[in-house]
């Protein structure tokens, strides 16, 4: 049985570092801030905005905490008040004083329409190592976040990812682990400009969930990359804008690639293009990738899975649909 309500003798374990709960269960009033031993909290859930805003209030006053999850569940009523929406991620970003911040959607239903961070920029010497807004797409990339000086590991959810969200993320002066999800790219590319930015990352792991966008990377760019994971539609070659190998022969520090090529005719997880004597526009595309991994000078490990379809790729077009009309 799930627990509703935790009980407020629970202010009394003094000691308390690690709590672990349902996003179900709700926090009695004035309790969270007596917890202050507490360092890390997973998962704390939002079901109603309105009942629980002062426990939001009320992180700001755990000086030990260090890592909050936070999940959401809003009603259709509040989803539709954008201005309470974008005062619950201010209060979450700049109040709260951790390391690891992630902050979710419980079901894949990414909301009505892109938010904005821009408001959301901590108002202290942000601590932030690892932050993760994911099934929640947002607008663009905030100009503050290039000023996250302690920030390593971040995972975010773009609408459509521009030249400027990418300068931005670029300037990150620590980042060395950063995963992408978007639907677009501005006229179809997605460019990861040479000899600036992204001098620390390692692992860049990059979604792209409409057909007609793809990366190009080019020379210079993400000097110190080792780990690579692409994941794109190929209905037809058309969906690769004519891209060959994404500029992938210029990542001369890679040891490992991975692509995940969906809209194909049949699903294969262990897929070697070299092995396929079917013609196809996935097979293409995975010849072209491993012909310029094969060319990079350390021994790169490059593994292709395909699939019929994205996931619950419905829910997304449900969002454009959505977004196309604001």
């Amino acid at each position: 049985m799930s627990v509703v309500e935790l009980p407020s003798a629970i202010t009394r374990l003094r000691r308390l570092a690690r709590l672990y709960i349902s996003h179900l269960a709700r926090f009695p009033k004035g309790t969270i801030a007596k917890l202050q031993s507490l360092e890390e909290l997973s998962e704390f859930g939002f079901v109603s905005f309105h009942q629980q805003w002062e426990c939001l209030q009320e992180f700001s006053q755990l000086t030990k905490l260090r890592m909050l999850k936070v999940k959401w569940d809003f009603d259709w009523s509040f989803v539709q008040d954008e201005e309470g929406l974008q005062s619950y991620m201010h209060a979450l970003i700049s109040s709260c004083n951790v390391h690891n911040l992630y902050i979710g959607n419980i079901h894949i239903w990414p909301g009505p329409y892109p938010l904005s961070l821009e408001s959301c920029c901590p108002t202290t010497t942000c601590s932030l190592q690892k932050l993760h807004i994911t099934y929640c797409f947002i607008c663009k990339v905030p100009n503050w976040m290039s000023s996250l000086g302690n920030l390593k590991e971040l995972k975010l959810y773009i609408y459509c990812l521009r030249a400027e969200d990418v300068k931005i993320l670029g300037a990150i002066p620590t980042l060395i682990f950063l995963k992408l999800k978007t639907f677009y790219g501005t006229d179809g590319r997605i460019f990861i400009p040479g000899y600036k930015g992204f001098r620390c990352l390692k692992y860049f792991g990059l979604v792209m969930i409409s057909c007609g966008t793809t990366p190009e990377f080019e020379e210079g760019s993400m000097p110190n990359l080792e780990h690579l994971k692409l994941r794109f539609c190929v209905h037809e070659m058309e969906c690769i804008n004519g891209a060959t190998d994404f500029g992938i022969r210029h990542l001369s520090t890679l040891n490992k690639v991975e692509v995940h090529i969906y809209g194909c005719s049949v699903s294969h997880k262990d897929y070697d293009p070299e092995a396929d004597r079917e013609d196809s526009n996935a097979k293409n595309a995975a010849f072209l990738i491993k012909a310029a991994v094969k060319a990079l000078p350390n021994r790169v490990t490059c593994s292709f899975e395909l699939a019929k379809t994205y996931g619950n790729i419905g829910t997304f077009h449900g969002l454009i649909k959505i977004v196309s009309h604001l």
